[in-house]
């Protein structure tokens, strides 16, 4: 019997996540893999491709290759993927990361805070896209292949419809 699995459920019961399309992503307090504290702010001048995985999780490790060809095939002054671990040893996520040559910008929540508390993710792998004022524009929450072309046209749609407001000079 062929087992097909799509997520690595964490959660039995479906809880709705703690965010929803349309709102505004919080500011997500993480680490970099030195241990140093970071605050993730997401409306910026890219659209961002937010990916919260594990090692962990099967599924996950299945993505991570696409979402860094996803990173090459996107023009970085308008499109920045990040990723979040929720493995609470960092040096098993930075070595995963330097084996499968994940390039672009990754860090970690060893207490999984951001996952369980702030956005209350249900499932690994999940993605988000978040357009230019910081607003959540898309969910993923299974795996899939973020290279083909039906996952980047929605990036690039959502990128397309997204206008970056300058805050007006006085």
């Amino acid at each position: 019997m062929l087992l097909s699995l799509n997520a690595c459920e964490v959660k039995k019961q479906a809880q709705p996540l703690n965010v929803a399309l349309g709102q505004k992503m919080p500011n997500l307090s993480v680490l970099h893999f030195d241990g140093r504290q970071k605050t993730l702010k997401f409306q910026s001048s890219k659209i961002t491709i937010l990916n919260i995985w594990a090692t962990w999780c099967g599924p996950c490790r299945h993505e991570m290759p696409s979402l860094q060809r996803l990173s090459t095939l996107l023009d970085p002054k308008k499109y920045q993927v990040i990723g979040i671990s929720v493995d609470t040893d960092s040096h098993v996520a930075r070595e995963y990361l330097a084996d499968k040559k994940i390039l672009f910008k990754n860090y970690i929540s060893p207490d999984m805070s951001v996952a369980n508390d702030v956005l209350a993710i249900r499932a690994y792998p999940t993605t988000f896209v978040i357009d230019h004022q910081g607003r959540i524009q898309y969910v993923e929450e299974v795996w899939r292949f973020w290279d083909e072309p039906d996952a980047v046209k929605i990036i690039t749609d959502i990128g397309a419809k997204s206008k970056w407001q300058q805050p007006l000079k006085k």
